[in-house]
C-alpha cells in the first residue's frame, strides 16, 4: 500500500484550458491514426507501428503523431484483434466441428491475425 499526500497544483485557467485543448487534439489525432491503421490492416493483414503517417492531416507535430501511433493506437488495436480472435475460437470450438471444415477456417483466421 502506498501513502499519498495531496499536493496543490498551481495551474492557472490558461494552463488548464491549454491542457484540455491538447487532450482534445490528442484524441482526434488518435482517431485519425486508428482509421489509417484499420485501412492498413484490411490491405496488408496486420497493423504497423512504424507506418508512415506524415501524410495524415493533424494539427499535432510529427513527434506527437508517432508517439500516439506507437504507444496508444497500435497496441490497443492489436489487443482488440487478439481478444476477438480468442472469442471466435471459443465459439468455433464449442460448435460441432463437422460443419463445413470449421477447424480449417479457424486456422485460416488465426494465420492472418
Amino acid at each position: 500500500m502506498y501513502r499519498t499526500i495531496e499536493v496543490p497544483c498551481p495551474t492557472t485557467k490558461r494552463k488548464s484550458t491549454l491542457i484540455a485543448n491538447v487532450l482534445k487534439l490528442y484524441r482526434k489525432t488518435a482517431e485519425i491514426i486508428a482509421n489509417f491503421q484499420w485501412f492498413l490492416f484490411f490491405k496488408t493483414g496486420s497493423f504497423s507501428r512504424k507506418a508512415n503517417i506524415k501524410h495524415l492531416n493533424c494539427p499535432l507535430s510529427e513527434r506527437f503523431k508517432s508517439t500516439i501511433q506507437y504507444h496508444v493506437v497500435v497496441p490497443t488495436l492489436e489487443s482488440f484483434i487478439g481478444n476477438f480472435q480468442e472469442r471466435f475460437k471459443e465459439i468455433a470450438f464449442a460448435s460441432t466441428p463437422e460443419r463445413n471444415g470449421l477447424f480449417q477456417k479457424v486456422g485460416t483466421v488465426s494465420k492472418f491475425v
